[in-house]
């Protein structure tokens, strides 16, 4: 009886937790609401009460950027934008707005792109993921077995030299999509990206006592290299490469 009753009490306040929690659809009205009428920091404390109950969208990160840029706070604007790029990269207007917000970056880094090559090779290579890739793999290493076949154990000498002919494409493929495979998986695993959420210098260690490189502005674009107890080692998007402490930037 004591065990049916604690169900019982268990199950109440399941039930009134969960009634006391706001629709996401409700609380996103609500926060389109307080930015129409200018109440910037209601709608971010609506936005983020959606994320926070793991609700997550372009729109949201969107209007939530949107809000941060109205009231000055740039880096956690830029975070924001950045974050809805990821759930929607081709949205036009979302890049208009990072851009708008990066814009405001105090920053003088200059970036220095990958070689033009090497940009459109990896375009191509994340086309497909990596299990796409390797299905190709397969496909073409079958018919590079039955090209092999076909020239050493054709009937005919026209067989036979179509075998020998077309294996030597199939060949070439077949290694391109063992490479494009590489760099997609790489891709797919490459250390996170983060945003500088205040203003701190470089440093060539993880100790506060190491050495400073320079100066870095919140809001700028940062790659994870490392990391060490409480330090990140990141590169800038001018590939400089040094070490801030975990509490000064946020995972995109």
């Amino acid at each position: 009886m004591k065990t049916f009753l604690l169900i019982i009490l268990i199950f109440s306040i399941n039930i009134s937790w969960a009634s006391d929690k706001k629709n996401p659809s409700l609380l996103f009205n609500e926060g389109n609401e307080y930015f129409e009428s200018e109440e910037y920091e209601q709608a971010i404390a609506a936005y983020k009460s959606i994320a926070n109950d793991g609700y997550h969208s372009a729109e949201l990160n969107n209007n939530l950027g949107t809000a941060y840029f109205k009231i000055g706070k740039i880096a956690h604007a830029v975070l924001a934008f950045e974050r809805a790029i990821l759930l929607d990269p081709s949205d036009k207007k979302i890049k208009q707005n990072l851009e708008l917000a990066r814009s405001q970056v105090d920053s003088e880094i200059i970036e220095i792109p990958d070689f033009i090559l090497v940009r459109i090779w990896r375009g191509l290579s994340s086309f497909l993921s990596p299990l796409q890739w390797i299905l190709l793999q397969i496909i073409f290493a079958g018919l590079l077995l039955l090209s092999i076949y076909k020239w050493k154990f054709g009937k005919t000498e026209n067989e036979r030299l179509k075998g020998f002919v077309s294996s030597t494409p199939i060949t070439l493929c077949l290694i391109l999509f063992i490479l494009a495979g590489f760099t997609s998986d790489n891709l797919a695993h490459q250390k996170e990206s983060a945003i500088l959420m205040q203003s701190v210098d470089l440093k060539t260690g993880p100790d506060a006592r190491a050495n400073e490189i320079e100066n870095l502005p919140k809001g700028i674009k940062l790659k994870i290299r490392d990391q060490i107890d409480d330090w990140y080692k990141v590169q800038l998007i001018n590939k400089e490469e040094g070490w801030v402490e975990k509490r000064v930037v946020e995972i995109i």
